[in-house]
């Protein structure tokens, strides 16, 4: 379901909504405020617990970015020119190409 309010709107609705679902104390009551929150912005149940809880989001942690290098591009040059060619081969692949 798209959301049908602007942002503009959005940023007056969720300080609104926001302040009414962290005075709610037991669990229908935010299940309430959380339902009405989601039909109002189209906002899915998981999500709009984020927004109304004012977490934020980072944009680091895992699966976010590549891996850290650990070495630097010498270094990794350096182990790619070391590695000895073998002249072995599988005997497998030998019968292959007979």
């Amino acid at each position: 379901m798209a959301c049908a309010m602007s942002k503009e709107t959005l940023d007056e609705y969720i300080p609104r909504v926001r302040r009414r679902y962290s005075r709610m104390t037991g669990k229908t009551g935010r299940s309430r405020v959380l339902g009405e929150f989601c039909a109002v912005t189209g906002y899915g149940r998981k999500h709009a617990i984020k927004v109304l809880r004012g977490q934020k989001r980072s944009g680091k942690g895992p699966g976010r970015g590549f891996a850290p290098t650990l070495y630097s591009p010498e270094q990794s040059s350096n182990q790619l020119n070391h590695q000895k060619p073998t002249s072995l081969r599988c005997p497998r692949y030998e019968a292959m190409e007979a």
